[in-house]
């Protein structure tokens, strides 16, 4: 039987005759290599990135990261109240009351989402009796805040105050068109009784505008008083005369129609005329003009 070595010995001739060398195949370990680590194929895909694990942050930056969320959203809140509070005042929902400052407390009231007749409850009769003490100011302070209620209190303060003076005012102008507080008591009651609703809504409307046309609605409602037989004729102070100013009664021949009367003289005091001017003195002399032909 043959030995070891020699079985090695002619196994290696055997592949020496065969032309294989002891690298060429898969010789046993000693003195040899092995075989080559084949190369990657061209289109396998690459190896994914080993990244490190994320590490979790330290409760000083969560606490960072927090307070930084808190404050965006606080800056964006003010921001946000900002534009609303600069929202124009919705005149088809809310109206006007003419008076620019009770119309910024309106408009207060509209962007704190406050509604009309939320607004009416809280407001309405303390403004239309002037008197402040029925303002339900713990409601209104619930509603907008007290800062805000404060302004809106000062806001109505003032538009009460003006209207008190106001009011004052045109009867004092009322009273001396007509001649006197009991002149006056005679027309108004002559006049619910015997002037059309048409007529006596348009002389409320002049008397509530003050001024020149509250006088001219007194000195129509005298002429038309005095016009009735059954009437013992009043002393008025303007009757139907033209009012004459520093310069005299104005020398113009038109005539106009009552309509037309107020809306000259509104336009005219809102370009700047003043008591006396010969610009009003000629709207109504054309007034008195008019109304003696019957237009």
């Amino acid at each position: 039987m043959a030995t070891p070595e020699e079985t090695a010995a002619a196994a290696t001739a055997a592949a020496k005759a065969q032309g294989v060398g002891p690298t060429d195949g898969n010789d046993d370990k000693t003195g040899t290599t092995g075989n080559a680590v084949p190369a990657p194929a061209p289109n396998a895909p690459p190896e994914p990135d080993k990244k490190p694990a994320p590490v979790p942050p330290t409760d000083a930056e969560k606490a960072a990261a927090e307070a930084k969320a808190v404050s965006d959203k606080e800056a964006a809140d003010k921001v946000a109240e900002a534009e609303k509070d600069n929202t124009p005042l919705n005149t088809d929902e809310w109206g006007s009351t003419g008076h620019d400052v009770a119309d910024s407390v309106l408009t207060m009231l509209q962007n704190a989402d406050v509604s009309p007749l939320e607004a009416k409850a809280l407001l309405f009769d303390a403004v239309q009796e002037g008197d402040l003490s029925k303002i339900d100011m713990a409601g209104l302070e619930e509603k907008v805040g007290k800062t805000k209620a404060t302004l809106i209190l000062a806001g109505i303060t003032t538009f009460v105050n003006d209207k008190k003076a106001r009011n004052t005012q045109i009867v004092a102008d009322i009273k001396d068109a007509a001649g006197g507080e009991d002149n006056w008591a005679k027309m108004t009651a002559w006049g619910k009784t015997n002037l059309p609703d048409a007529d006596l809504v348009e002389y409320r409307g002049m008397i509530d505008a003050g001024g020149a046309q509250a006088r001219f609605a007194v000195a129509e409602i005298a002429a038309k008083y005095n016009a009735d037989e059954a009437n013992t004729t009043l002393d008025t102070a303007t009757g139907s005369a033209p009012i004459s100013g520093d310069a005299g009664t104005a020398g113009s021949s038109r005539s106009t129609s009552r309509k037309d009367y107020v809306a000259e003289l509104t336009k005219a005091h809102r370009e700047g005329a003043q008591e006396g001017d010969p610009v009003l003195n000629e709207i109504t002399a054309a007034r008195h003009r008019g109304r003696a032909q019957g237009i």
